[in-house]
Order: structure tokens, then sequence, then C-alpha cells
């Protein structure tokens, strides 16, 4: 199922996935992209499966594979039925490559989003935790975190990954009562973790408490 190797990939970047099963279902997105003429099966299939491997290349720093990965995506036979997920590529590869469009095409992807033009809520929610990240590469803190607070027409497959981006921003724009409210709500889904998440728990709790007892002081 090409559903089930995508959210593989992204679970391993955006969340907390297994990094081997993301790139076992990388080596069968690139076997089932191989394994027919380009212009034959799921159209949309096709198009995500393009979608998420770019943006596994893009995560290795791999552009010009992410680039070419783009530019089949604009192949004339498919349709766009993904433009948050080839939009989010396109953004990261002009803010990766310099290019003077980096602003503008953050801003489309940007509008994509808010206008909640892809079905696939994964996609959604993604989309706006990489424009979060850009935006705050670009200084826009304000903006980054209303992006990690944008979530709730498309579920909770990434809820942690935001709560945690929240948090870390809320506490950097001086917000303090969202800081708190979001690391709470992201350790009560981490209150018993399995090992390999406790590390990313504990610096959490962490910096709840540092927050709480900067509070304190100001009293």
């Amino acid at each position: 199922d090409v559903g089930v190797l995508e959210f593989r990939v992204y679970a391993a970047l955006h969340w907390d996935g297994d990094s081997s099963e993301a790139a076992a279902a990388v080596g069968a997105l690139e076997t089932y992209l191989g394994g027919a003429p380009a212009p034959t099966g799921h159209v949309r299939d096709r198009q995500t499966a393009i979608c998420a491997l770019a943006h596994w290349r893009l995560a290795a720093g791999d552009f010009a594979g992410a680039e070419a990965a783009f530019a089949q995506l604009r192949a004339p036979y498919l349709i766009e039925s993904t433009p948050v997920c080839a939009a989010a590529v396109n953004a990261q590869l002009a803010a990766a490559r310099g290019r003077p469009d980096a602003g503008s095409t953050l801003a489309r992807l940007d509008i994509l989003l808010a206008a909640g033009s892809d079905r696939r809520h994964l996609l959604m929610g993604v989309g706006n935790l990489i424009a979060a990240r850009l935006y705050e590469a670009r200084g826009d803190l304000r903006h980054a975190l209303a992006l990690t607070r944008r979530r709730n027409a498309w579920g909770n497959q990434l809820l942690s990954t935001q709560l945690r981006e929240e948090g870390r921003l809320a506490a950097l724009v001086g917000d303090t009562v969202g800081a708190v409210r979001a690391y709470r709500h992201y350790l009560a889904l981490r209150s018993d973790p399995e090992p390999t998440l406790r590390p990313d728990a504990e610096r959490v709790r962490a910096a709840l408490q540092s927050i709480r007892a900067s509070s304190s002081n100001d009293r």
C-alpha cells in the first residue's frame, strides 16, 4: 500500500518513526515507481510517492535528487491532485538553494495550507510543519507559531511534533501560557514513553520546569 509506505517516510522525517523502516519504504516506493511506464497506474499514488521520495532526499541534503523528483511532479500526465506536497517540496528547494523566489514559494504553500487544499490529512500536517520551520528560518517566529497551531482540520497523526514545536516557539516569542499548555499536552501524550522517546520527553519536561521557574521568579 503506497499510503502506508509514505506514512513511514514522513513519520521518520517529522515524527518519531523508525528510520530503518523509512529507508525500506523508500526502496519500496522506488520499486513501485519503476515498475511500470510513467503514464500508467494510479496517478495520485504515483504523485504522492514521488513527493515522499522528494522529501526524503531533501532531508538527506540530496537537492539534485529532490529537484529531479519535483520535475517529475510537473510532467503533463500527472494531474496536480496533491498541490500541498508539491508546493512544500518547491518551498524547501527554494530556501535551500537561496533562490530569489523563496519568499513567494513559501507564501504559496501557506495559502494552500490555509485553504485546506489537500484531502490527505497527513500531507496537510507535514506541510504545516515544513512551512513553520521555513518561516522560523526567515525570522518570522510568530507566524511559525501560528502554523504549529493550524491542525484542527487534519487530525492528530503528527500531534506530538506539533505540540513540541508549538511549545518551543511559544516560549521564544514570550507566550508563556501557550508554551505551558502545549508542553503539558505533549507530556500527557508521552506519559509513559518508550525508551527511544524518553530523552525527548525529558527535554520537554525540563523546558516546562524552566518556564514555570522563570514565571515564579517574575512574580
